[in-house]
């Protein structure tokens, strides 16, 4: 990927085929490529416009809110930032889809982040901007995905299904839309069946594996395979050191019997998240339904008790 302005190169990447005709159930190459080149792209664009604080146009604003919404180690300070320049972006262009869903995505962000978020006043506005993301185009993917995002928050799972396979249709190199359906069947008490979702996230982007790694590290741990489920938080962790992945790590370590790691994995969670409890994480996932809760019950709040997390 070359910028033509500089004539450097701003990525490149390299995927490996042992033949172009795909095995069952994997994805053809076209779609890594485009998985790939549009993450390089992507990245590529927010470096220049963080560079170029000057160029303003709504889409320069909306990809400096994604560099902060995305980038900033604060991610509630990063939400909040992002907002602002979201909303400067609809100001120039009240129509324009990526800047609504941006607003959507720091308002999730704001949800998961935040102890005591004002969900009453959340919900409804993530619920209007993703409607009329969706009235102004419904075949635009990325309006789907803050459909989806909304309702999951929401607590609508069929719409939510119903909301991530029209992502996969729309477009079939999104990631969101596998990874996010198996978020929804794991909310719906469905790990085994999330399995599959995760795996052809994971063959979509092979070489960034992040998102595929942090729901295989909650599926394995909610079906309690503790021994795999400690390799998929190890592995999630190591890649994004986010405190929601040290969460299901701590409960993995102490339920597989390895104490000091799991009291490890709690004190390097309370550095990054001070205070976080128990009450908490269930107060995020208010909207999950109770299948889902059985299985918190069963395998992550014993794991997190054991390692000395508290109740509230």
């Amino acid at each position: 990927l070359i910028d033509t302005a500089t004539g450097a190169q701003a990525w490149s990447d390299r995927l490996r085929y042992a033949s172009l005709q795909p095995t069952a159930g994997q994805p053809v190459p076209s779609v890594q490529l485009t998985t790939r080149l549009r993450n390089g792209l992507r990245a590529a664009e927010r470096r220049r416009v963080v560079a170029h604080p000057e160029a303003r146009s709504p889409m320069d604003l909306v990809m400096r809110g994604d560099a902060v919404l995305y980038e900033d180690p604060d991610a509630m300070n990063g939400a909040l930032e992002a907002r602002k320049l979201y909303n400067e972006a609809l100001r120039l262009n009240p129509d324009l889809i990526p800047a609504l869903a941006g607003l959507v995505f720091s308002y999730d962000a704001e949800l998961e982040e935040s102890a005591k978020p004002d969900r009453a006043t959340i919900l409804p506005e993530m619920d209007r901007l993703s409607s009329r993301a969706i009235t102004l185009d419904r075949t635009s993917a990325w309006a789907w995905v803050s459909r989806m995002d909304t309702l999951e928050w929401l607590g609508r799972w069929d719409e939510a299904l119903v909301a991530a396979d029209r992502v996969t249709a729309l477009d079939p190199a999104d990631i969101n839309g596998p990874t996010q359906h198996a978020w929804i069947l794991l909310q719906t008490g469905r790990p085994s069946e999330a399995l599959p979702y995760i795996a052809q996230g994971l063959a979509m982007d092979p070489l960034a594996p992040s998102w595929p790694a942090h729901f295989t590290c909650k599926a394995e741990l909610f079906l309690g395979r503790y021994d795999d489920a400690v390799a998929a938080c190890e592995k999630a962790s190591a890649e994004n050191n986010w405190w929601l992945n040290l969460v299901y790590l701590c409960a993995a370590y102490a339920q597989h019997g390895d104490m000091a790691k799991a009291v490890a994995a709690k004190d390097a969670l309370l550095k990054l998240k001070p205070g976080y409890t128990i009450a908490w994480f269930r107060a995020t996932y208010q909207s999950a339904t109770p299948a889902f809760f059985e299985l918190v019950d069963r395998h992550l709040a014993p794991g997190l008790r054991k390692a000395g997390l508290q109740e509230k």
